[in-house]
């Protein structure tokens, strides 16, 4: 039996005619990518990393488990962007405003300013990121030491600038520390008064741990700044 070549185009493509879902523009896989990260947030807010699993994320997202699979392997590749992404913002923030100073004083305000701020913008996961800044498998902890790592290097080139004794990292370490513990009392039970008080003492803990005689006569002359 032979092929009748003349009706060809009356075979039906089966390829051509295979329906299914369209697919999805880009913008439409970034708006569901973006509804997985802010699920993400809620429930380590809520949760920490714990309590962070791909049931509670996709309930919070409303969306299927295979959905979530197809843009992420698991939970901890969305909470990596997620604090990635608010240590990067620190960081930029402290980096542009340093670059208009090259005084201890001002620069150690400016890291607490900006710090204050950032965390104004994260308060939904700050309880959890505190919880977890030293824990030694968390990711929190792992970008912490990154970040660390980029502040220490914008205040010595800061102070470099300026001749001023570079401080240890382990030095540094521990006023970031102090800084962190401040600052979440501070977001989490905003009081002015108590602000204005832990500035002038993390500035005292500055100029003490890698000031100068100079450092401490600036910072005497700032009557409404530092008070002894």
């Amino acid at each position: 039996m032979s092929l009748d070549t003349n009706n060809i185009n009356d075979i039906p493509d089966t390829k051509a005619n295979k329906r299914g879902r369209p697919k999805k523009t880009s913008n439409e896989v970034q708006n569901i990518k973006d509804t997985i990260l802010q699920a993400i947030r809620v429930v380590f807010g809520q949760s920490g990393s714990p309590g962070l699993t791909v049931a509670k994320v996709i309930a919070q997202a409303n969306i299927s488990r295979p959905t979530f699979y197809k843009y992420f392997k698991n939970v901890e590749e969305p909470l990596n962007i997620i604090i990635k992404t608010a240590n990067l913002k620190l960081v930029n923030c402290i980096e542009v405003d340093a670059k208009n100073t090259s005084e201890l004083i001002p620069l150690i305000l400016l890291i607490i300013d900006n710090y204050l701020s950032w965390g104004v913008k994260e308060i939904d996961i700050m309880r959890s990121i505190r919880q977890e800044l030293l824990a030694p498998t968390s990711i929190v902890a792992a970008h912490r030491q990154n970040t660390i790592e980029s502040l220490h290097q914008i205040v010595k080139k800061t102070l470099n600038n300026n001749n001023k004794i570079f401080p240890d990292k382990i030095i540094f370490e521990t006023l970031i520390m102090a800084g962190e513990n401040i600052g979440y009392h501070m977001l989490i039970s905003p009081d002015i008064n108590n602000l204005m008080k832990y500035r002038r003492d993390l500035i005292k803990m500055a100029i003490a741990l890698f000031g100068d005689d100079k450092d401490w006569e600036d910072a005497l002359t700032q009557h409404d700044l530092f008070k002894l």
